[in-house]
């Protein structure tokens, strides 16, 4: 659900109808599945794992619908920190929400959002796939 609020692609592996109270977003669905090396550099997949971490850890939440490869698992490290680190943070939803078109632009990168999330990166980030 996360996933598909957050503009993620729609491979085969999607589909369950619920409704978001918050951003009122309805109709989407997720099963599980990679979202792909290039995604996890993406913005709107950070706002994807702070939704999910809504509901629970950002990484249970994660596993449902984003199972990484071997490849991607610095990436995607880097993305659960970061996630977690939104999660704990008292404005997030205001700030998610101010800056939420940005923040679902596929061309909006990580590294662009921390800033609008007042998140600091971190001195080792590490954002390559390998």
């Amino acid at each position: 659900m996360a996933a598909r609020v957050a503009g993620l692609p729609d491979p085969d592996y999607w589909f369950v109808s619920v409704t978001d109270p918050v951003y009122g977003a309805s109709g989407f669905g997720f099963t599980e599945g990679s979202p792909g090396c290039a995604e996890w550099g993406r913005a709107r997949t950070l706002v994807a794992l702070w939704l999910g971490g809504q509901a629970g850890p950002v990484r249970t939440a994660a596993s449902s619908w984003a199972q990484t490869k071997d490849s991607e698992l610095p990436a995607a490290e880097r993305l659960f920190r970061y996630a977690e680190r939104l999660v704990t943070r008292p404005d997030a939803r205001s700030r998610v929400w101010a800056h939420w078109t940005t923040l679902m632009d596929p061309k909006t990168t990580v590294e662009q959002a921390l800033p609008l999330l007042g998140i600091t990166p971190d001195l080792d980030d590490r954002k390559d796939c390998s």
